[in-house]
């Protein structure tokens, strides 16, 4: 017979649901009656819980009012007997629920308590070593089921739950299942009662993030909205540009300018003159030479970037340097018609995940076996293959 597959499991590593919380502080009165906020009338209210009219656990009938509630609880025995625990959590909870001052220390300390229990658990994870950008995908955040993204700094277990924890009213749980590299939130509100979800990437996880096909996708599309994600990525995954530092630089700045940024620096929205002279660009991009250029000005040679400290640098400069590079009129080159035609289709898409990968193609090394495949698919397309 074939093995069953294991579930993956999946903890809770917090919580602010008051009910969750008020249980648990019941649960822990059952253990320590004397400490509950009116042992008197708990003891009445458990006895018309359980039907109790006079203590027939005595030998002799006793009125309940007569017995002190330390001997009334002994002969209840809560360990052995779970609906005589449940009738006491159900009262202790009522009382605490009826009782301001003590709802409110109950809160604090239970607060407090999960937040060091999800310290606990980030740190065994090996997350909160060193503060890190955390980034974060939210989807149904309102009535109109909006989706949005933000990459926040995170140093500690609050920083963590700040990050989908909103200014109002609302219930929220985070929780990590076995073999994803990523937190999991849900966030309840008046607006949103079904819930809003979050996926929580810290740096640290980040790589691993990236190789999962939808989320990896949705990381990258991201990148080319948004200038501190971007950043925060090739801080977090140095293979992401690791051995093509010019052409990751010139993809990044030809997607930029191919797409309506409108909240980015004033640039006018590409035509169809500018996808021609962006396409120029690509097909006679030097990769060589600039990153020779880039290289030199910190006294490096191009086959001296293997070391990890002067790639970075590089590949800063080649960012910094990429935009002028192709502000410049592209150099006055004979291209096959075709070829330019083919380029400026694709810049002309506006999709960043067929411009990316096409402009990494034709700056890497096999330019021409590139582009006669580029070409060929689109013959296929345009012949309806």
């Amino acid at each position: 017979m074939p093995e069953e597959t294991k579930e993956p499991e999946t903890i809770k590593l917090y919580s602010n649901d008051l009910s969750e919380i008020v249980r648990e502080e019941a649960e822990n009165l059952v253990d320590d009656i004397e400490a509950a906020p009116d042992i008197y009338e708990l003891r009445d209210d458990v006895a018309r819980k359980l039907h109790i009219d006079e203590m027939v656990l005595y030998e002799a009938p006793v009125p309940i009012d007569e017995i002190e509630p330390e001997d009334f609880f002994a002969k209840l025995d809560p360990v052995h007997n779970e609906e005589h625990r449940e009738a006491m959590i159900d009262a202790l909870k009522e009382q605490i629920w009826n009782n301001d001052s003590y709802l409110y220390d109950c809160q604090m300390d239970g607060m407090e308590w999960r937040q060091e229990y999800l310290e606990d658990n980030l740190d065994r994870m090996g997350l909160l070593k060193k503060e890190e950008p955390y980034l974060v995908f939210g989807n149904d955040l309102d009535w109109r089921h909006s989706s949005g993204v933000k990459c926040d700094d995170v140093a500690d277990a609050e920083d963590v739950i700040n990050l989908i924890r909103p200014d109002f009213d609302h219930i929220m749980e985070l929780t990590k299942t076995e073999g994803e590299p990523f937190l999991r939130g849900v966030m309840y509100s008046h607006d949103v009662p079904m819930g809003s979800t979050f996926t929580i990437i810290p740096a640290s996880w980040m790589e691993k993030a990236l190789k999962i096909p939808e989320l990896g996708e949705r990381i990258q599309r991201t990148m080319d909205l948004n200038d501190d994600i971007r950043n925060a990525v090739y801080d977090a995954v140095p293979s992401l540009y690791e051995g093509k530092l010019a052409s990751r630089a010139l993809r990044d700045e030809i997607v930029d300018c191919s797409l309506p940024r409108n909240y980015c620096w004033p640039r006018k929205e590409a035509d169809d003159a500018e996808f021609e002279r962006l396409a120029r660009h690509v097909l006679t991009f030097d990769t060589d030479k600039f990153l020779a250029d880039c290289a030199k000005e910190h006294g490096y040679e191009p086959d001296e970037l293997d070391d990890p400290f002067r790639r970075d640098v590089v590949f800063e400069t080649c960012r910094e340097k990429i935009y002028d590079a192709i502000s410049e009129e592209p150099k006055d080159q004979k291209l096959r018609p075709e070829a330019l035609k083919t380029v400026k289709e694709i810049l002309a898409t506006r999709r960043p995940e067929k411009i990316g990968p096409m402009v990494e193609a034709l700056t890497q090394n096999g330019k021409k076996k590139a582009l006669a495949a580029l070409i060929q698919s689109s013959r296929k397309k345009d012949s309806g293959r």
